[in-house]
């Protein structure tokens, strides 16, 4: 098995939505219009031997999961839990819309805290795995993951299994 793992910047282009005035028919419309934003992509490309594929094959090790982990950490976590509370529903001064503005932060909170970052063999076997990032720190933590834990579990688990007998004779 062999791996290459490249920490990239990119330019990407974002859809948003743009409000325009048409006198021309009278109404007015939104336009999909694009920003341009700078992302951090780790690209991944494993290179597996066909035993190796055939091992994952022959096991159903495409659906095993090498990495389950939180997808925010603490700190965002806490920041978007003060972003939410500047909510203009939860400044509201009716108390009815202000349970509702509450009610959808605490839904959205319990959502956003459960969300987890899997990675799976079958993840893996893409040409090449990319993920994208917003921060250069998020890029380089999840390369190291990569590195330090995703792999050395793939290849933990092809060794385990590359030189099992298939029949084995046992004397008592």
């Amino acid at each position: 098995m062999r791996a290459t793992v490249d920490v990239l910047e990119e330019d990407v282009k974002v859809p948003y939505q743009k409000f325009v005035k048409k006198k021309l028919f009278g109404g007015d419309v939104y336009e999909t219009a694009y920003s341009e934003e700078r992302r951090h992509v780790v690209s991944t490309l494993v290179e597996l031997t066909e035993e190796e594929l055939a091992i994952i094959r022959n096991y159903g090790f495409s659906t095993q999961l090498l990495d389950d982990s939180p997808a925010h950490t603490a700190e965002e976590i806490q920041s978007m839990q003060e972003a939410q509370e500047q909510s203009t529903l939860l400044q509201h001064k009716d108390p009815a819309v202000r349970q509702f503005g509450w009610d959808g932060v605490n839904e959205f909170m319990d959502k956003y805290k459960a969300e987890r970052d899997r990675t799976s063999v079958a993840d893996l076997l893409q040409r090449p795995l990319r993920r994208e990032f917003i921060k250069p720190i998020q890029a380089a933590q999840y390369a190291d993951r990569i590195k330090t834990r995703i792999l050395p579990a793939l290849s933990t688990l092809l060794k385990k299994h590359a030189n099992v007998p298939k029949s084995e004779t046992l004397e008592f």
